[in-house]
């Protein structure tokens, strides 16, 4: 157990203004309790967390600016022991000089995680003087509060004294059943054998515990000199290396596959060339480090991730990625009789979604579903228009009509040409185009049901401006 020094309280320090104006300060209990502190100040607490004993003050004597409060702990009646964590010095209210319901909070402190176990009176005997060094300053008028309990009388004395004494002499008496002069020649005792313990459970009486139990009660506090860790017993230090520890699911210890991994080659300065980067591992470039020859596109941060090609057990595949644009290429390389050569590199797909766009309708057509066009990231352009009609007349058949233009960006190299129907007779008997200047067009024919009405446009292509 350690405190500080307790603490004034709020309600304490304007006690003690009110005491060196001439009040009485009276010290009246000193409580003791299991509480932790929390995020609220020891100023502006008015009593302990979670209080368990309570003290009659016994004495208080002076010194210089300080008070020391005694009072007297027994564990007697205490049914379960706790965690004296907390203390709180209390005073009698000078409104209220006989009121306890009253008494003020005048100090306090709390030892947190140096809180001392009491146990509780069927364990173990505790007895305690508690003297706790209060500040008073100038104050004359300083007094304890009697209680009927406060002063031990003789005869308590006389009881708690003989109390010692049976303690005393049933501990002796545990100890004299076991003879010191008969020492067993036997090397290491067998399971049948007891040793000699002072059983708590029943008032501390000399009990025989087979060795049995022993072994097993210290069998969970220490590893068994019969075990042993990858073959190496461990009748003393065992240093373990990489060798010695199995990956996974696998005969291959952790040494062997970590050599496989791929390291780290850092990151690289000046100019480089992809092409010569062949030893398998992981490199680096930014702005510093120039361009990369040989790379995908141009970057000034990227990373290059070199891979052996186990499928052929000859050759390199590098995966480039740039550190902007997240944009990732692959490319692998292969021998030949003049030496390597480096296949194209390829760009990876990225799941990301395109932005979709209404299509800029001409004027005297309608969409009466889903009419859309959007881009991937592999420029390809896809058109849905699923079902539309004239807003007035028909469609002549054989004849191109407009139905909507994209813009810059999304059109075609040249015509891209599909066929269609009129949402009437189910079967394909009209076709639609895009054209390189983005136009849309529908033409109907003469199988067509109904002429009024389109459907069914699905169209991809790769634009190229």
């Amino acid at each position: 157990m350690s405190f500080t020094a307790p603490k004034f309280t709020n309600a304490g320090r304007q006690l003690q203004t009110r005491v060196i104006a001439g009040d009485m300060l009276t010290f009246t209990t000193i409580k003791l309790g299991d509480g932790t502190m929390t995020t609220e100040p020891i100023a502006a607490l008015t009593d302990l967390i979670h209080g368990i004993i309570t003290l009659p003050v016994h004495e208080v004597r002076r010194n210089a600016d300080y008070a020391d409060v005694t009072g007297v702990f027994q564990n007697a009646g205490l049914s379960s022991g706790f965690y004296w964590r907390e203390i709180g010095i209390f005073a009698a209210d000078p409104d209220y000089p006989n009121d306890r319901s009253h008494d003020i909070l005048y100090c306090y402190q709390n030892a947190a995680e140096l809180a001392e176990y009491i146990p509780s009176a069927s364990s173990a005997v505790i007895e305690k003087i508690i003297r706790v060094a209060c500040v008073v300053g100038d104050a004359e008028n300083i007094t304890v509060g009697l209680a009927s309990q406060a002063y031990a009388k003789a005869e308590d004395l006389q009881a708690l004294e003989e109390q010692h004494s049976k303690d005393v002499e049933r501990i002796n008496n545990a100890l004299d059943t076991v003879d010191p002069t008969k020492i067993t020649a036997k090397a290491a005792p067998a399971d049948g054998d007891g040793v000699m313990i002072a059983d708590s459970a029943d008032g501390g009486k000399a009990k025989r515990l087979p060795w049995l139990n022993v072994k097993a009660a210290l069998g969970k506090l220490f590893v068994p000199l019969a075990r042993k860790i990858n073959g190496k017993t461990l009748t003393e230090d065992v240093t373990l290396t990489a060798a010695d520890i199995k990956m996974p699911d696998s005969e291959e210890d952790v040494g062997a596959a970590m050599a496989k991994r791929l390291k780290d080659c850092g990151e690289l300065s000046g100019q480089n060339d992809a092409d010569m980067l062949t030893e398998p591992g992981f490199y680096r470039g930014r702005e510093t480090s120039k361009m990369l020859l040989h790379a995908p596109i141009f970057s000034y941060a990227w990373t290059l991730e070199v891979l052996a090609n186990s499928a052929w057990n000859v050759g390199v595949t590098q995966r480039f990625i740039d550190c902007e644009t997240r944009r990732m290429y692959i490319r692998s390389n292969h021998p030949i009789e003049s030496g390597w050569v480096w296949y194209d590199w390829m760009e990876v797909a990225q799941c990301k979604t395109p932005d979709y766009h209404a299509l800029s309708l001409a004027d005297g057509i309608q969409s009466h579903g889903t009419s859309v066009y959007w881009k991937d990231q592999f420029n390809v352009v896809s058109i849905i228009f699923d079902y539309g009609s004239k807003k007035s007349g028909s469609f002549t058949p054989d004849d191109w009509e407009l139905l909507a233009t994209l813009p810059e960006g999304f059109r075609p190299y040249g015509d891209n040409w599909r066929m269609c129907d009129d949402s009437e007779s189910g079967s394909a008997v009209a076709t639609c185009r895009v054209s390189a200047n983005g136009e849309l067009r529908y033409r109907a024919s003469a199988q067509s049901q109904h002429l009024s009405l389109f459907g069914h446009i699905y169209i991809t292509y790769i634009a190229i401006n």
